[in-house]
């Protein structure tokens, strides 16, 4: 039970919240089978007898509470993510070198590291095809959690659908791992149908990818 103010906010109401969380089939190769559910609606199948087919994060609920929800919850971000050893570039390859070349450069000038920022968002999504708008890129002493504007327009005619790319960019050194907050500012303003892009010369660590993927799926 909550309590809330009304739309003209001179009356209080008291309301029901809800939280749910749709649980990991990881176990079961993301398969679910239905006989459980059959099992549970059967009036004469004891307890015994459905939890004898019950899904194991399900199971795991049940037996340690309410505390152990994260390690049972399914993160669909999850299995999008890729470790920090994946993200970093081999050591004293091309790769390597010019990513220390970009952050020699932008040291020190860092707000026009969003210039670039916006062209990798470019290349990334449409390459040199068409579809990308570029907005603006905001002032270095106010970003807003955002530090530049886009649009990428996709299909054509009735059926064309115009987003908004809000991205952050970040100059950092390339062995610190970067953290949640900027990328939580970038997430919180993000409105209903638009992008968010996070591009930095670092990388994400094990347990910020984590921390991303229950983010992703707060946020969608």
């Amino acid at each position: 039970m909550v309590t809330q103010f009304t739309r003209d906010k001179d009356q209080t109401l008291n309301n029901f919240v809800f939280d749910f969380a749709v649980l990991s089939l990881q176990a079961e190769n993301e398969v679910f089978k239905w006989d459980w559910i059959s099992k549970r609606r059967n009036a004469e199948a004891t307890s015994a007898e459905s939890l004898a087919s019950v899904r194991k994060a399900w199971r795991r609920w049940i037996e340690k509470g309410p505390d152990s929800l994260e390690t049972c919850r399914r993160y669909v971000s999850k299995l999008l993510t890729v470790g920090p050893k994946e993200q970093r570039p081999e050591s004293n390859s091309a790769e390597q070198r010019t990513l220390e070349q970009i952050y020699k450069y932008y040291d020190g000038r860092k707000h026009r590291f969003e210039a670039l920022a916006a062209e990798v968002t470019r290349w990334t999504l449409v390459g040199n095809g068409p579809g990308w708008k570029f907005g603006w890129i905001t002032p270095a002493s106010s970003d807003g959690g955002a530090d530049f504007i886009g649009r990428l327009d996709i299909g054509s005619g009735f059926g064309k659908t115009k987003l908004v790319i809000l991205g952050q960019a970040k100059c950092k050194t390339l062995n610190t791992a970067t953290g949640g907050n900027d990328v939580a500012r970038t997430v919180a303003r993000l409105n209903r149908g638009w992008v968010g892009v996070y591009v930095t010369t670092s990388f994400f660590s094990e347990k910020f990818n984590g921390n991303l993927s229950r983010t992703s799926s707060q946020s969608c």
